[in-house]
């Protein structure tokens, strides 16, 4: 019985100890939901998808076919880009009500972004930027405090 309850201590001891896995960001974090529509950096953005946009603009593309839009909705501004043919989400740009997947916003802390997506992320001027293939979540922090957040895809 000794042993019986020495083995069940050293178990539990053990259990508690595993490892426990680190916050990462992945393309599942990038996206947004919107009154039940999915948003997600990359795919195909049948203009408009989402109505009440607040203001539209339209200009000739510098970078791709076609042209390049943007759309300002309440909570974030959705950019696109044409491969000549169809629309895709190029960047969606956060304002102070939108939150990210893991419940990050505008004032938030830097603790806060570690917290949820880890410290595996870039330094670019004061951007702390999280990559997952072509897609990235950059937060703009200053003073410790985010200042902005976007989700952006790299067509290729």
């Amino acid at each position: 019985m000794k042993k019986l309850l020495t083995l069940i201590l050293v178990l539990s001891f053990l259990v508690g100890c595993a490892p426990k896995e680190k916050a990462k960001f992945t393309k599942d974090d990038a996206s947004i939901v919107v009154n039940g529509v999915t948003l997600t950096p990359g795919m195909k953005y049948s203009s408009p998808a989402l109505s009440g946009w607040l203001e539209f603009a339209e200009l000739t593309s510098c970078a791709y076919k076609g042209n390049d839009k943007v759309f300002d909705y309440t909570g974030f501004s959705l950019f696109t880009y044409s491969d000549g043919i169809d629309d895709f989400i190029l960047s969606i740009e956060f304002v102070d009500t939108t939150q990210t997947k893991k419940g990050l916003k505008i004032g938030s802390t830097k603790a806060d972004v570690i917290k949820a997506y880890g410290e595996d992320f870039d330094i670019k001027l004061l951007n702390m930027v999280y990559t997952d293939g072509q897609t990235n979540l950059i937060f703009l922090v200053i003073n410790d405090k985010v200042e902005g957040i976007s989700l952006n895809y790299r067509p290729q």
